[in-house]
């Protein structure tokens, strides 16, 4: 009708900005407004009267934070509206004029206001007589007081925290007619339900939702004589005694942490029961021995048992519980074979989950024909023993899946082919094969047979080929996400992919050898693109520009390509702007070269941003001070000679400026760079003093500043690094004594250390995907549709001769000081000794006297040890050989004398090089100790060997002076020519001649 279809255009203005785009098909040039998103009409009487209405996160998103208000008046020409969904419209504060002033939605019997958080008021529904349903989760209404007098049989208070009084408590308890209350997250305790019998006139009540609280007991429901669906899971109950006398058809117990089987025991005599899930607890295998034990339950339809600690082989009465068509057995410790009857006995099973085991043996998928109503199947992430045999029965064309996951399985023909069965499949919505050592062309055909497919994953294969294959043709809007990254694909992306798949969110396909330019499609016809990863491929050209403008882009990843940018500033700044989402952008390892472009500084909710190893030259831009970064990698470019002073390093935490042309003194900006954890300025050519403030930056734990000029004292300020894990001051001109203080650092003990983390900040929340299964006990499977997140962070560092990147928990656990070539003296301070967590110590190359410590044999974490070229007398300590861990130790170019230590453990893998230049030093692997005077020869006293030095370079230089002399007359003798050349020489420049 007319006047529902203006109120519908009306509706859509309100739900929009001056230029927003929430509600795209609905325009006044459609006719029909029956064919328009979100809505319903009567198909049964043919009234064609509008009657479900799904508003649900269409808000504008221009408007997203700000609170907005919804005049209700414009639903009443909707007459016959039964069904109004405005969960999750962004803002909502107010529902006003409209549900109390008129009768005319007599008809609305289900009102959905989920997620709505600044709507602090419920709007007045006595106006709303066949209201049965009414969704009220995550708000913040004051009270409730408006339910009171409604009929409703189904109400949501879900993450509402509404519940904290009894007064609020028995609005409910008043309610005679509902049948289905969820109360589920809101932090209710046991007390709140002390009363709970002696108020209850809930007797039509038959489903209760009580998750998510903190529960330590059953409540008493013996009162709720209809009561067939309990649902107790994510609380922390120890005592399930109330359970007895239920009669109950649904129990949820899932997420308890429950360890005690025989709490268990009220469960097993419930033959009422035919959904249970007790899943992700802390069980074991005594629940299937004994009398009274989970076998007994053979009438059950669903069963969960999934994340406890089951071990040994899968319990065989599963396979007499022949009803079963959800079984939920993933992330236990199951062994051995999978038996065969666990399938062929179930052959109503729609759902199995076998994923996180570790069976072994062999899997023949042709098992799977038996089962014509499996929908869901997941045997991901076992162990690498289970074989899966591909067979050649294919499934019947009936048989349609619609979940398949085989990630981290091995087929039974290495780079085999993707198993020919599945080219009957066209109705699969998940499809994980990832790590599953398939090859071959890429099997387009996937993508081709299956429109509905939302997940997509081959990740870590060896399929060949190229994209071209893609018919253009193709088109699935419901596809989420793609994974084809790490395989051998080629050849170039096609243009029109973008269109191909116009709601992708997240799309990776680094590690190939993709070339060619990126497509513009990937976000001209898709705007829903959040993460991007193209890395390590063979991409040229510019950046797109409609990739650069995605609206809802977060995460854009094109590092190790051959990407360049030769466009203005200027040109693509605008475009920039609208992608204020983007908070992570990696482009490092392309061939971008010039000034950093000024239109960087335009992504002001940008957190992390990679540009290192191109070719940048030049200052940072001005509209760098914009940004609040948290990671910052400009290394490897040719950035100098120096650095913006405004640039806001508050919440930075880490900073690679390695490798560039930086000089002068250290940046001022870092003073207030408090949350910095890890500081690399290695290889540029900085100068000057280190300032005492870099002492204040107690989250650091890696500070770099290797290959610069610094020099002067090493400031004891720096012990006040109490996080400090890494720190490398080598090759520079530092000069006096190494601060005693430095034994009072970490170095890898963490009990000082502070929470600073070698993590790449990431402050998204992560969407993944999560599927429901099951009718009664919901069993949920994430689906991980994003990777980057808490991406390692990686310290590169030279220890034990070897220049490695560290990262994730290597990184966490390595400790290292570096010295080494400086201009330090002094002998090593006692207190050095006492850094017991510490696995790397380079010392060499310096002018440091005095013996080597003794407490160096309390490092038991030491891996690594050089004090070579340096000046060490004495002998050395024979404690050492006690370093069990030392794989690396170096002494040699000192004054060292006595035995070499006993070639003991690790001291028997060092050869002659670790000692060399010490040649008063003797035994294995060096000469033999000469034994007749039954003991090593001892150096003369340094101040003996000074004195010996000193003649010995007086007499030599005379000598030499007296020999070039003699030997010049004598030349000039024999040659006339040059005798001529040289006294005439001497005529013109030296006056005396003249």
């Amino acid at each position: 009708m007319e006047d529902e279809r203006a109120a519908l255009l009306n509706l859509k203005a309100a739900f929009n900005s001056l230029n927003g785009t929430a509600l795209p098909l609905w325009h006044a040039n459609s006719r029909d407004c029956c064919r328009w998103e979100g809505i319903k009409c009567d198909n049964i009487a043919n009234t064609m009267r509008v009657t479900e209405l799904y508003l649900n996160g269409t808000r504008d998103n221009d408007e997203l934070l700000l609170p907005w208000l919804l005049d209700a008046s414009l639903f009443l020409p909707l007459e016959e509206l039964q069904v109004l969904d405005l969960s999750s419209t962004a803002g909502l504060a107010d529902i006003h004029a409209g549900f109390t002033s008129t009768l005319r939605l007599k008809n609305l019997r289900s009102l959905n206001l989920n997620d709505n958080l600044y709507l602090e008021q419920l709007p007045n529904l006595d106006g709303l007589p066949s209201l049965t349903e009414i969704f009220l989760s995550a708000n913040s209404f004051e009270n409730l007081n408006h339910l009171k007098g409604l009929k409703l049989e189904t109400l949501d208070l879900a993450f509402s925290n509404h519940l904290s009084s009894e007064d609020e408590l028995l609005i409910i308890c008043n309610m005679t007619s509902l049948k289905h209350p969820s109360i589920r997250e809101n932090n209710l305790d046991d007390s709140i339900f002390e009363g709970f019998t002696n108020t209850l006139r809930l007797k039509n009540l038959q489903s209760l939702d009580l998750s998510g609280n903190v529960l330590k007991q059953v409540p008493n429901l013996n009162g709720l004589p209809c009561l067939t669906d309990l649902y107790l899971s994510d609380n922390s109950l120890e005592h399930l005694n109330h359970l007895k006398g239920l009669k109950l058809e649904t129990l949820e117990l899932s997420w308890n942490e429950m360890s005690r089987e025989g709490e268990l025991s009220v469960i097993w005599n419930m033959t009422s029961l035919k959904h249970l899930s007790i899943g992700f607890n802390h069980l074991s295998d005594p629940i299937f021995e004994g009398k009274t034990s989970l076998c007994e339950l053979r009438g059950l339809e669903e069963l969960d048992i999934s994340g406890n600690a089951f071990a040994g082989s899968i319990p065989p009465c599963l396979s007499n519980m022949t009803s079963l068509y959800t079984l939920g057995l993933s992330y236990n410790h199951f062994r051995g074979a999978i038996p065969p009857s666990l399938l062929s006995s179930h052959r109503s099973l729609e759902y199995i989950s076998l994923s996180g085991n570790a069976f072994e043996g062999s899997f023949s998928l042709a098992s799977l024909a038996n089962n014509s109503k499996l929908k869901v199947f997941d045997l991901r992430d076992n162990s690498r023993r289970l074989i899966l045999e591909t067979g050649e029965a294919p499934l019947p064309s009936s048989h349609q899946l619609v979940d398949f996951r085989l990630s981290n399985c091995i087929f039974d023909k290495p780079h085999g082919f993707v198993p020919s069965f599945l080219m009957q499949q066209h109705d699969l919505v998940v499809l994980e094969l990832s790590y599953t050592n398939l090859g071959g062309q890429f099997p387009s055909w996937l993508l081709e047979n299956n429109t509905k497919l939302q997940v997509f994953n081959l990740m870590g294969n060896s399929f060949s080929g190229n994209l071209n294959s893609l018919n253009s043709s193709l088109f699935n809007d419901e596809m989420q996400k793609i994974d084809v990254s790490s395989n051998s694909i080629e050849g170039e992306l096609p243009s029109y992919f973008g269109s191909i798949f116009p709601r992708l969110k997240y799309l990776n396909m680094s590690r190939n050898s993709i070339k060619g330019r990126i497509p513009s499609s990937l976000c001209q016809t898709s705007q829903w693109l959040v993460s991007v990863d193209l890395s390590s491929n063979k991409f040229v050209g510019e950046l797109p520009e409609q990739l650069m403008r995605c609206p809802s882009l977060w995460h854009l990843l094109l590092s190790n390509n051959s990407l360049s940018d030769n466009r203005s500033s200027a040109e693509i700044s605008s475009r920039l702007l609208d992608s204020s989402p983007l908070y992570f952008l990696d482009l490092s390892s392309n061939k971008f070269s010039g000034p950093i472009p000024n239109w960087i500084g335009g992504f002001q909710g940008i957190g992390v941003l990679i540009l290192a190893d191109n070719s940048f030259r030049g200052t940072l831009p001005s509209s760098f001070c914009n940004l609040e970064l948290k990671y910052l990698d400009l290394s490897g470019n040719d950035l100098g000679p120096s650095m913006l002073s405004c640039v806001n390093a508050s919440r930075i935490t880490h900073l690679h400026l390695e490798r560039n042309n930086l000089r002068g003194p250290l940046p001022g900006f870092l003073h207030d760079a408090s949350s910095m954890v890890t500081l690399d300025l290695r290889d540029n050519a900085l100068s000057g003093v280190i300032p005492p403030w870099l002492g204040s930056l107690s989250e650091l734990r890696a500070l770099l500043l290797a290959g610069n000029s610094f020099e002067g004292l090493i400031p004891e300020e720096l012990c006040q690094l109490r996080s400090i894990s890494l720190m490398d001051l080598s090759r520079n001109h530092f000069s006096g004594r190494i601060p005693s203080c430095f034994g009072k650092l970490a170095f890898g003990n963490y009990s000082q250390a502070s929470d600073g983390t070698f993590q790449i900040p990431n402050s998204a929340a992560m969407e993944g995907v999560t599927k429901r299964y099951g009718e009664k006990t919901p069993i949920y499977v994430e689906i991980s549709m994003y990777t980057i997140a808490n991406s390692p962070e990686e310290v590169e560092f030279t220890s034990k001769y070897r220049h490695e990147s560290y990262k994730g928990i290597v990184l966490e656990q390595m400790s290292a000081l570096d010295l080494s070539c400086n201009n330090l003296s002094g002998s090593i301070p006692l207190e050095v000794g006492y850094l017991d967590d510490i696995h790397s110590l380079n010392l060499s190359y310096n002018h440091l006297t005095g013996s080597i410590l003794v407490t160096f044999s309390y490092l038991d974490q030491l891996e690594s040890l050089d004090l070579s070229h340096n000046g060490l007398s004495g002998e050395i300590p024979r404690p050492l050989i006690g370093l069990y861990r030392m794989s690396t130790f170096s002494i040699a170019y000192n004054n060292l004398s006595g035995r070499t230590p006993e070639q003991k453990w690790q001291f028997a893998t060092f050869t002659r090089e670790s000692y060399k230049g010490n040649p008063y030093l003797c035994g294995p692997p060096l000469e033999t100790c000469n034994s007749t005077e039954g003991s090593p020869l001892t150096p003369p006293p340094a101040e003996h060997q000074e004195d010996s030095f000193k003649i010995a370079f007086a007499w030599s230089f005379a000598g030499s002076y007296v020999v070039a002399f003699l030997g010049t007359v004598l030349f000039l003798c024999l040659s006339s020519y040059y005798r001529t050349l040289f006294f005439n020489f001497l005529y013109r420049h030296v006056p005396y001649f003249h």
